[in-house]
């Protein structure tokens, strides 16, 4: 999945972890803070013109669920 790859890249500049596996939770896996999710939230607007909100954090808290709400989100629009 092409859009998982260009997540997992933009996770690399806010993540300390060497690898990100589809299955880490943003907080408790790869320690994001606060900060470091409202940058990653921007890049995907950026990248994707998906807003993700607090409530698509607190839904899809793993990167691969993200990664299914990005693209589910995109086919909507």
């Amino acid at each position: 999945m092409p859009e998982y790859e260009k997540i997992v890249e933009i996770l690399d500049e806010y993540v300390k972890s060497d690898e990100i596996n589809p299955d880490d939770n943003f907080k408790t896996d790869l320690d994001m803070s606060s900060f470091d999710l409202i940058g990653f939230a921007t890049d995907v607007r950026d990248t994707f013109g998906i807003q993700l909100t607090v409530e698509a954090f607190i839904d899809n808290p793993t990167v691969i669920q993200m990664t299914q709400y990005i693209v589910s989100e995109m086919k909507k629009n």
